[in-house]
């Protein structure tokens, strides 16, 4: 997934393996996780009515936590 400057972070430094586990992220990390990677994750693991509803849900928060609410959008 290609990101704007400074928006992400290198994942793959925060990446361990043998443990199945990301560690040193920050919160905005994490953020990041929530509203975009976790779209494309759920898509392709869950069933097609769970993934609906997670990735609506973090649509709804990606626009919530956005700097300009469009009202339509709702």
């Amino acid at each position: 997934m290609k990101l704007p400057e400074n928006y992400g972070f290198n994942i793959s430094n925060c990446v361990q393996l043998e443990q199945q586990k990301l560690l040193g992220l920050k919160s905005h990390d994490f953020h990041i996780l929530m509203q975009d990677l976790l779209k494309i994750v759920v898509r392709r693991v869950l069933p097609k009515e769970v993934a609906r509803v997670l990735i609506k849900l973090s649509s709804f928060f990606k626009i919530l936590c956005s700097k300009v609410i469009n009202v339509e959008l709702f």
